[in-house]
């Protein structure tokens, strides 16, 4: 059964909410920070949110290498995460966002746990390895480095359910009026507190989740 994140990740269990996109450079940026802040709060669960960066797009990463190539720099020189800029030159791969975040919420549909970890290996896949980030395949090689039948992701991938489910994401983003991304929510005691809007690093991160109330893993 396909999972609605409108019916199972908004509950009124205590939840981090994480609104980004697998081709946001300032989200692979935040990845190491985020990766702090999970480890810290292990029992606070993670719930991402895919908010389409620019799914749909139709320009090429041929005609935005210029701008491109300046803001990975910024966020490379911010959190030190690598860089390869090949793919900059192409004139024919469009920058689509949606694929890729359809594969995410396509992996959180057959293997939940393994969303978060599909998630970052997307990135690197995309702004190390660059990657075709629209290609199936570079999808399901992923999914199976990971564990998880190929046919089975592909078969959920193409399906109208998960595309639509996509599309409720990007729309839940609108709904929680978040205005860039990487963005984090917390869902606590049945409501929802914004924690950052943009990039920001663990250590402030955790001392507004301290405030509101949560205890890290350590402290307890």
């Amino acid at each position: 059964m396909f999972l609605s994140i409108n019916q199972k990740a908004l509950g009124q269990k205590d939840t981090l909410i994480y609104i980004g996109d697998p081709m946001c450079s300032w989200c692979y940026g935040f990845s190491k920070e985020l990766d702090k802040v999970t480890t810290d709060f292990v029992d606070l669960p993670l719930k991402i949110v895919v908010g389409g960066l620019r799914a749909h797009g139709t320009e090429s990463f041929g005609s935005m290498s210029s701008f491109l190539h300046e803001h990975w720099e910024e966020v490379h020189e911010r959190s030190g995460q690598p860089f390869s800029y090949d793919i900059l030159k192409s004139s024919d791969l469009v920058y689509n966002t949606e694929p890729a975040c359809r594969a995410v919420v396509a992996v959180r549909a057959i293997a939940p746990e393994k969303e978060y970890v599909f998630f970052k290996a997307l990135q690197s896949s995309f702004y190390f390895k660059n990657e075709n980030p629209t290609d199936i395949k570079t999808f399901s090689n992923i999914a199976a480095s990971l564990g998880i039948d190929t046919n089975k992701f592909e078969k959920y991938f193409l399906s109208p359910v998960i595309i639509n489910e996509t599309e409720r994401d990007f729309q839940l983003a609108i709904t929680m009026e978040v205005q860039g991304f990487p963005s984090l929510l917390a869902l606590k005691d049945g409501k929802i507190h914004r924690i950052s809007n943009g990039y920001m690093e663990a250590a402030q991160i955790e001392k507004r989740l301290i405030s509101l109330g949560f205890v890290a893993s350590t402290d307890k």
